[in-house]
């Protein structure tokens, strides 16, 4: 791989015939013109100002002099001129699981709000800003669900109820799932495991026998796939041996769960998977 080859994960933006590029598995931002052409480059792997964990998304401010960057795994946006030149960062929790946003992309609307897919968390973040002289003003209006458990109003008026409604002796709280996955980043041709843990928000105790369906994504398009319920501690693991021949890239977990007394959610991760040195 030469020093300017992409391996390009996630998003790019056109601006004046320029294409600023997330170049996610190398952790930085790399600029061309639309015939190809190499112009410059910005970021490393770290955590520091101007540095990448995994950068997606990517979006300029209205007036076009300002790049908002994804730093997903750094749970963060970061904020450059389009020169590269670091401006300011921000971060934020979650508003359904109080854990740090990852977030995966971000779109602007017509009327300056920002959006921004938290795919770990099942969130979109909805934010305003005011142009950036030379800082930036930011605050979270609102966050939407994934899934929304409030009754709503049916064309007669009268109130609809959940379809799955919460019998008076189930746990009231929400499913919290924490995934955990032992080797990031893992060489192919070793094994891995992803271990998922559910609790209930409320009493903050194990969620057992819910029902789990996982699946992992390959770069290739493959996917393992996994199915189980949870155990005493409410967890459910998974271990498989990756290829010595598996593409390396990023490979994405996804799981779905049910429980009894609850609302279904999705929750996702990511992991890297690194070619034999």
């Amino acid at each position: 791989m030469t020093d300017n080859s992409i391996d390009l994960q996630e998003l790019q933006s056109i601006l004046n015939d320029i294409v600023y590029v997330s170049d996610t598995v190398n952790n930085r931002i790399q600029v061309f013109d639309t015939g190809g052409n190499f112009i410059k480059k910005w970021g490393s792997a770290g955590s520091a100002n101007g540095q990448f964990n995994r950068p997606d998304g990517i979006l300029f401010e209205p007036s076009g002099n300002i790049v908002y960057v994804a730093d997903r795994k750094n749970n963060r946006i970061q904020v450059f001129d389009t020169e590269g030149n670091f401006i300011k960062k921000w971060s934020t929790l979650s508003p359904r699981t109080g854990d740090p946003i990852k977030p995966r992309d971000i779109a602007v609307d017509s009327s300056g709000q920002m959006y921004v897919v938290d795919k770990a968390n099942s969130n979109i973040l909805i934010y305003k800003y005011s142009s950036i002289k030379p800082s930036i003003s930011i605050s979270q209006s609102q966050s939407v669900k994934k899934q929304n458990s409030q009754p709503s109003s049916g064309s007669n008026g009268e109130e609809q109820k959940p379809k799955n409604p919460k019998p008076d002796n189930e746990p009231k709280g929400d499913l919290i799932a924490d995934i955990k996955i032992a080797k990031d980043p893992i060489t192919r041709g070793n094994t891995q495991t992803v271990t998922v843990k559910f609790t209930d928000s409320s009493s903050d105790k194990p969620v057992k026998n819910a029902k789990v369906d996982g699946s992992i994504s390959y770069v290739t398009g493959h996917v393992e796939e996994f199915s189980d319920d949870t155990d005493g501690s409410g967890e459910v693991s998974h271990s498989w041996t990756i290829s010595g021949n598996a593409s390396p890239g990023e490979f994405d977990v996804d799981v779905d769960v049910s429980a009894s007394g609850h609302d279904d959610i999705s929750e996702s991760d990511s992991f890297e998977v690194e070619p034999k040195s």
